[in-house]
C-alpha cells in the first residue's frame, strides 16, 4: 500500500504528465498587443524583449512600428533577434466615407501583402469606425454609443461588399482579414456580430473575438467561440468584472467610454468576468492553430506595474490554463 507521501507524488506526477500532454497538443501560440508596453524605452525593441523574457511567442503591433526600421526585412530581423515572431499588424481605415473607402481597401490589402505576409503572419485585425462618427454620414443624427448602429439594409450591403473585397485581396496574400468586435465600434453587439457574419463571405471575412469586449457587450464569450469557431482567425484574452458575466444575467448595453475612463473595464486574469478554462477547452477540442493575444491598455496610475502584471499573467497561463509558453 502506498504511503500518503507516495500517493501524493504519484498524483503529482500523473498531473504533470497530463498537463504536458495538453501542452504538447496545443497548436496555438501566445502573443501580447504592443500598447501595454508603450511606456518602455526604446520602442519597439523594449516590447520585443519584454515579451520574450516572459515566454511569449509573438507580438501584435501597429503599422507605425515598422517605420522605425529601414525595411520590412530589418523589422523582421529585429523581431527574430529578440526571439519572437509577428502575430499581426493591425489594419484600419474608413469603411463608409465614399471619399475614403477605396483607399481603405487598398491600404489594408497592402498591409497584408507587404508587411504581414513577409513577416510570417497569417491574419490581419481591424476595428470598425466608432459608433458616433458623424463625418461618415452613416446616421441621420447623433447616435448613442450603446444603441443599435442603425445602418440601413443598403448600408449593411455596401459595408459587407467592402469587407469581402478587402478579404479577397488579403487572402490572395495568404492573410485572413478579421474584424475585431469592440465596444464603442460599429460591430459591438451580438446582433451586429451575427449580421456581419451573415452578410460576408465566410471564406473571406473572419472575426477576432475578445473575451472582455464580448462580455461587456452582453455576450457569452464561450458560446461565441463555439458557435462561430469556423470564422475565428485569432482570439484576444482579457478579463473583466464578474458583474458583466452572461451567466450572471448581464445582457448589456456595454458600459460607456466615460465609465472606462473612471474605472478600468479591462482587468487581469482572475478577476472572474470570463470563464477562460471553458474558452480553452473549445480551442483545444477544435485544435485551434492561430494566435491568442493578451490585449491590455498600458497600466494606469495605481495599477500593477508592467512587471507585476506580466508575472501574474504568465503564472495564470501556466498554472490555470496550462499554456505552452517558452521557458
Amino acid at each position: 500500500m502506498l504511503t500518503r507521501r507516495e500517493f501524493t507524488g504519484v498524483c503529482a506526477g500523473a498531473f504533470s504528465a497530463i498537463r504536458g500532454m495538453a501542452m504538447l497538443a496545443d497548436k496555438f501560440r501566445w502573443a501580447c498587443t504592443a500598447g501595454f508596453f508603450s511606456t518602455l524605452q526604446p520602442q519597439p525593441e523594449a516590447s520585443f524583449k519584454t515579451l520574450a523574457d516572459y515566454g511569449f511567442h509573438g507580438i501584435e503591433i501597429g503599422r507605425n512600428a515598422v517605420d522605425h526600421y529601414k525595411s520590412v526585412a530589418e523589422f523582421k530581423a529585429a523581431l527574430h533577434a529578440n526571439g519572437i515572431d509577428l502575430c499581426t499588424i493591425s489594419g484600419g481605415g474608413d469603411y463608409f466615407n465614399p471619399d475614403k473607402v477605396r483607399e481603405t481597401i487598398k491600404s489594408n490589402i497592402a498591409i497584408a501583402r507587404d508587411l504581414i505576409a513577409p513577416c510570417g503572419g497569417k491574419h490581419m485585425k481591424v476595428v470598425m469606425n466608432l459608433r458616433r462618427d458623424a463625418p461618415n454620414q452613416i446616421y441621420a443624427g447623433t447616435v448613442d454609443f450603446n444603441g443599435p448602429n442603425q445602418m440601413t439594409a443598403e448600408q449593411w450591403k455596401g459595408f459587407a461588399k467592402t469587407l469581402n473585397e478587402i478579404g479577397r485581396g488579403t487572402m490572395d496574400a495568404g492573410i485572413k482579414f478579421a474584424i475585431h468586435p469592440h465596444i464603442w465600434s460599429l460591430i459591438q453587439s451580438e446582433q451586429e456580430v451575427e449580421r456581419l457574419l451573415e452578410l460576408t463571405d465566410p471564406k473571406l471575412v473572419y472575426i477576432i473575438p475578445d473575451t472582455a469586449h464580448l462580455a461587456l457587450a452582453g455576450m457569452d464569450p464561450v458560446r461565441i467561440l463555439n458557435d462561430h469557431y469556423s470564422r475565428v482567425a485569432a482570439v484576444h484574452f482579457k478579463d473583466t468584472d464578474p458583474k458583466y458575466r452572461y451567466d450572471h444575467g448581464w445582457r448589456g448595453p456595454a458600459p460607456s467610454q466615460n465609465e472606462h475612463r473612471e474605472v478600468n473595464l479591462y482587468l487581469n486574469f482572475g478577476a472572474g468576468g470570463v470563464d477562460f478554462p471553458a474558452c480553452m477547452r473549445i480551442l483545444r477540442e477544435r485544435k485551434f492553430d492561430g494566435w491568442i493575444s493578451l490585449d491590455f491598455d498600458s497600466p494606469r496610475p495605481g495599477e500593477k506595474t508592467i512587471k507585476e502584471s506580466m508575472e501574474l499573467r504568465r503564472k495564470y497561463l501556466l498554472d490555470t490554463l496550462h499554456a505552452t509558453l517558452k521557458s
